[in-house]
């Protein structure tokens, strides 16, 4: 019954709680070493034991740990080998900001060893099986004695080195082509072979903690397929495809560069909503749920997340109905030559925000829209179908699915939901969630230009529940879903103290960028009012009311922010929202002003261009 909460367990030992939790924990490692021995190398990093009262306790509890789970050179080697699948410049470039971004002089000084022992510490060699490093290394190897020279140099010359080479690294991302080669990346793991190295691990993600697990049935690892593939994304990750020893092939995607414990917590918190609307004793959420995929951080830095097969981004899906397959960048254009003329984008958007009115964004964002068939959602849908019964089980099946994703993204505040960031299962029609990068309300708070909708719910999907449009399958699927979630608050809330208790990196860096504006001057002051504001949600807060929070406290110039405040709180005459202010609105009422906030064009014809608002 705890292995489906060892990120839970982990991040309470540095606490009072150690003596309840430390001989469970020790079972679990003792039983199911590989169900832990990635979480607990993560949630060591954090550990600093200020308690004295806890001391002794975590000494034998860390002292038990390490002999039972950091005990075998191959698991850092392996892990070693899957952080070089990745593209050289981006693997540089994550240290090189590293670097530029803190003032700590131990912090700088260990990110610049880092360079010269992990990426420069090896001559890379693709024809060498026993190297970490393949020739794509080769490229960024120039940099080396620029990072030889910065050794003692003063911070205001290193960081103008840092910015030319960050420049640098940029365009080779751009520019150079990626190998589709293994052995390119890591002639090592390209060349594994369980039996040869007499190694014993297991595919990741075989532990939910839904069933008792029957090790003797877990999948191992083999060896890896020669070929891999380089996504567009911003950080290029890597498809990377595991052989398993029962001959079959499990591809995971390699992230470098970030910290998807984030995205593990939500796949977690998904998982448990969907425990809830198991267990709807009304039954209204019998045939609801939200798709979920396993998301395994190795490290800090570095992570792999499950890839789904069969699932189309939503671009692909509707540009394949469209004529035109540059519709998207013609209207995107269109899009911008309306937008402000300014410096950067904080400017162009915040001026728009200002000047721009009512009547004339909503007219504009029409005349956008209207460039693309009002039916394209179905155009697509009834490609995938063999007859109307199956096109009218696949589109239903999106409807419900998507209110279900909509309603629990809403939930965690997950932002950035551009075209890329949402799934089309191509074999029943269900939706999948991508990528939250952005989450419990930094696509407001965060983004140069913020977020005013609490989710994508744009024209031509609404077009798709015709006839009856948003208001139909869509809000009866949202209300059920939505009251299950809030009659169950207690269980999800006890879930997000994780946040709390173990902030990933990227919260601890969202708290310092607040922190000389915040009166609290410790990290913790963050998590904590992220967690409320998803509380309130789920005891009837209003979206706007959470968005407006976010635009004051994140957003950098006040005319602007006033202008967005103004824009999200609409006008009663128009908006539904406007009605809905209190904090104990009822689920309908709830959901109401939910989907009247997220099809206001008057807040869609302001977006940023990126996420696509008129599609």
């Amino acid at each position: 019954m705890f292995l489906g909460w060892i990120p839970q367990l982990l991040a309470n030992v540095d606490s009072q709680k150690i003596f309840a939790i430390s001989k469970v924990i020790i079972r679990i490692a003792e039983a199911y070493p590989q169900a832990i021995m990635y979480p607990y190398r993560l949630s060591k990093e954090n550990y600093n034991f200020k308690d004295n009262n806890v001391a002794d306790e975590a000494r034998f509890l860390i002292n038990s740990l390490d002999k039972l789970l950091l005990s075998d050179e191959m698991v850092d080697k392996f892990l070693r080998a899957l952080s070089y699948v990745s593209v050289p410049a981006g693997v540089l470039r994550y240290y090189v900001g590293k670097m530029y971004n803190s003032d700590n002089e131990n912090n700088i000084t260990a990110n610049q060893n880092s360079i010269m022992d992990e990426i420069f510490g090896e001559t890379p060699d693709s024809g060498k099986v026993s190297n970490m490093q393949g020739n794509m290394f080769k490229k960024i190897g120039k940099f080396k004695k620029d990072f030889a020279k910065m050794m003692g140099t003063k911070k205001t010359k290193m960081k103008d080195d840092l910015k030319k080479i960050n420049g640098e690294l940029a365009n080779m991302l751009k520019s150079e082509k990626a190998s589709s080669l293994l052995k390119d990346y890591c002639p090592w793991l390209a060349n594994f072979s369980a039996n040869r190295l007499s190694i014993d691990l297991e595919i990741p993600g075989q532990y939910d903690g839904q069933k008792l697990p029957l090790t003797q049935h877990h999948v191992k690892i083999s060896g890896f397929c020669p070929n891999v593939h380089v996504m567009s994304s911003l950080r290029k990750p890597i498809k990377l495809t595991i052989l398993g020893l029962d001959t079959k092939e499990y591809p995971f995607l390699v992230k470098f560069g970030e910290d998807i414990r984030q995205d593990q917590r939500i796949q977690q918190l998904f998982g448990l909503m969907n425990d809830i609307f198991k267990s709807d004793t009304s039954y209204a959420c019998a045939d609801l749920d939200i798709l979920t995929y396993q998301v395994i951080p190795l490290t800090s830095n570095l992570g792999i997340i499950q890839w789904i097969n069969d699932t189309q981004p939503l671009s692909d899906f509707i540009i394949k109905s469209l004529k035109d397959k540059k519709t998207f960048d013609k209207i995107s254009n269109d899009y911008i030559n309306r937008l402000y003329k300014a410096q950067d984008a904080i400017h162009i958007y915040g001026l728009s925000a200002m000047k721009y009115n009512r009547d004339k964004t909503i007219s504009f964002y029409r005349s956008l829209v209207n460039k693309i068939p009002w039916d394209v959602m179905r155009t697509s849908f009834w490609s995938l179908s063999t007859n109307t019964k199956n096109y009218i089980a696949l589109r239903n099946n999106f409807i419900k699915s998507y209110a279900v994703l909509c309603t629990c993204q809403w939930i965690l505040g997950i932002g950035d939901r551009h075209l890329n960031n949402s799934l089309i299962c191509v074999r029943n029609g269900k939706v999948l969630g991508i990528d939250f990068g952005h989450a419990f309300g930094t696509g407001t708070q965060i983004l140069p230009v913020p977020e005013l909708v609490p989710f994508r719910l744009t024209p031509h999907i609404v077009s798709l529940m015709e006839p009856l449009k948003e208001r139909g399958q869509f809000r009866e699927s949202m209300i059920h879903s939505l009251r299950a979630l809030r009659v169950n608050y207690t269980s999800l809330l006890a879930t997000m103290n994780v946040f709390i208790e173990e902030p990933s990196l990227d919260w601890l860096e969202h708290a310092s960028k607040f922190e000389s504006t915040s009166k609290e001057k410790t990290h913790n002051w963050y998590p904590n009012v992220k967690v409320d504001q998803a509380r309130r949600k789920l005891q009837g807060a209003s979206s706007t009311k959470i968005v407006i929070e976010d635009l004051i406290a994140g957003q950098k110039v006040p005319k602007y922010t006033e202008a967005y405040v103004k824009l999200v709180a609409g006008l009663p005459e128009h908006d539904v929202r406007a009605k809905f202010v209190d904090e104990n609105l009822t689920v309908e009422s709830q959901v109401d002003c939910l989907i009247d906030h997220a099809t206001d064009y008057n807040l869609l014809g302001r977006m940023y261009v990126g996420w696509m608002p008129f599609v």
